[in-house]
């Protein structure tokens, strides 16, 4: 982060949509665009006729290598970054995407990739789906199997208590530490948690395993061999695991930031070191909100709203219709009528709203089936939800949690936090840029979060996909045909023949 704020462009980036989920975030990020266009708007999607939740990239026709699920980019309307520079070099410059999470590399990668790969418990290790390989890469298997899981599974001690104390108060702290059976204070034991395998994506090693692993691929895959552009993307997602379970205020959240800015800054060196002409970005999908035991500490009257929000809505309705199941899930942030309810939905919806206005908890209910008008509200929480609501998804009823109130994720009753929202805590992120084709360049405004995939555009020379108006981050420029000199005539001859540079064409990058 010191080297990103010194030499190159900080900014901040903020999304324009309510749903600030991992899924949409990183398919937003990637594309340019929003969940009403891209058609990612949730992390787990209600199954009407199976009456069950699923995960948004479930797909049995594309089962995973070592895994009992599937996975593909099938909810995905829209090409990547990454799938621009595929079409714009015929195929030839490289797109990669890694994450700890499915979604973090499916969502990146997109539907056109030289490698997707993610972090399964269940091997545990490295996998893909049959969407993107016939067979699960030998190298991929090789590196599993040199480097376990346990080799990184270690005891989580911190590394400065003094500072830790000093910058966000004492390590124990109410509603810490209720998911994975880490514990509420230091020292935290992964190696002791009932699913090690599962527990070890909230702890810092998960992040050195994701780096470790990161470079095999940019072996593998040959990255930075020729004068045709490539892009490694990397999904960090021990932050959201330690943010989830601990909080952004807390000693572990802390701890681990400074050991994954280390870790980062380790792996970009290494990088540069094989790849000179080099340019980097970085952002995030979402942030998250305090604890709600903070923000009461701090004077806000706040609640945690648990897995009694379908029990609630559903008994509200039996009061003025009569016994049934009404209200037959709440898959964040939509209701979802059951079958009976949605036959009497013109009747159900009143009552629900009327219900959800007495929940201090809530900000306000949309109509999903309204966005279109909602979209024109002069009502910025309005059009925000309106930009969330995906066509194949609507549900019923659109729930936007009043500031600070943090539904929860489901785990321990009364621990943790979680993201979703459009207040700024969510919705505000990083978008930083550094290296080849990056001035310095700093400001406190709020940019368009499409300014991250015309940033990646540029610094990749190739059109931003999806008609994205947007200019790349202040600092950055277009990365020019003829703006550095390739010091290998092999590469010039390369990208001559293929019609892509000048003769005096740019280095690998």
């Amino acid at each position: 982060f010191h080297e990103a704020a010194a030499t190159g462009a900080f900014h901040h980036v903020a999304y324009p949509y309510a749903g600030t989920y991992t899924a949409p975030g990183h398919a937003s990020l990637a594309t340019g665009s929003v969940p009403a266009v891209h058609g990612v708007s949730a992390n787990k999607y209600w199954n009407a006729l199976k009456h069950h939740a699923e995960n948004g990239l479930d797909d049995p026709a594309h089962p995973m290598f070592g895994a009992k699920d599937g996975a593909s980019p099938s909810s995905l309307r829209l090409p990547t970054v990454g799938e621009a520079l595929k079409a714009t070099t015929g195929d030839r410059g490289k797109s990669v995407s890694l994450s700890l999470k499915d979604r973090g590399a499916v969502l990146v990668g997109g539907h056109h990739a030289d490698a997707v790969l993610w972090y399964e418990d269940s091997i545990p290790g490295f996998t893909t789906s049959t969407y993107y390989a016939k067979e699960l890469p030998a190298w991929v298997a090789d590196w599993t199997k040199s480097h376990p899981v346990s080799d990184y599974l270690t005891a989580w001690n911190p590394e400065d208590p003094a500072l830790l104390e000093r910058t966000v108060g004492p390590d124990d702290q109410p509603g810490e530490g209720g998911a994975f059976g880490l514990g509420a204070t230091f020292p935290h034991d992964p190696r002791a948690a009932t699913d090690p395998a599962d527990t070890f994506r909230a702890t810092p090693g998960s992040a050195l395993y994701l780096l470790d692993f990161a470079k095999a691929a940019y072996d593998a895959e040959d990255l930075c061999k020729d004068a045709i552009p490539d892009l490694l993307t990397v999904s960090v997602s021990t932050t959201d695991y330690v943010g989830h379970t601990f909080g952004p205020d807390s000693w572990e959240y802390l701890d681990n930031l400074r050991r994954v800015d280390r870790a980062l800054g380790a792996f970009v060196r290494w990088v540069r070191e094989r790849c000179p002409h080099v340019s980097f970005v970085l952002s995030s999908d979402h942030g998250h909100a305090p604890l709600v035991e903070r923000s009461q500490k701090e004077g806000r009257k706040v609640v945690r709203v648990g897995g009694e929000v379908t029990e609630k809505l559903n008994a509200a309705v039996v009061k003025k219709l009569g016994k049934g199941t009404w209200v037959e899930a709440f898959i964040k942030p939509l209701v979802h009528l059951s079958d009976a309810g949605e036959k009497r939905r013109a009747e159900i919806l009143p009552i629900l709203k009327a219900e959800l206005a007495t929940w201090p908890s809530v900000h306000s209910v949309y109509d999903p089936r309204e966005a279109e008008t909602l979209a024109k509200s002069e009502d910025p929480v309005a059009r925000a939800a309106a930009l969330s609501v995906d066509d194949l998804n609507r549900g019923d009823l659109f729930i936007v949690p009043a500031p600070y109130n943090v539904f929860d994720e489901g785990g321990k009753p009364n621990t943790g936090t979680s993201h979703g929202t459009p207040w700024d805590y969510d919705q505000v992120v990083p978008g930083l840029a550094w290296g080849m084709d990056v001035s310095p360049s700093r400001s406190d405004v709020r940019l368009s979060h499409a300014r991250i995939a015309a940033t990646l555009a540029a610094l990749l020379g190739v059109p931003a996909p999806n008609d994205n108006h947007e200019p790349a981050l202040p600092g950055v420029h277009a990365a020019g045909a003829a703006a550095h000199v390739c010091p290998c005539e092999k590469d010039r001859a390369r990208a001559r023949a293929h019609g892509k540079v000048s003769p005096n064409g740019p280095a690998p990058r």
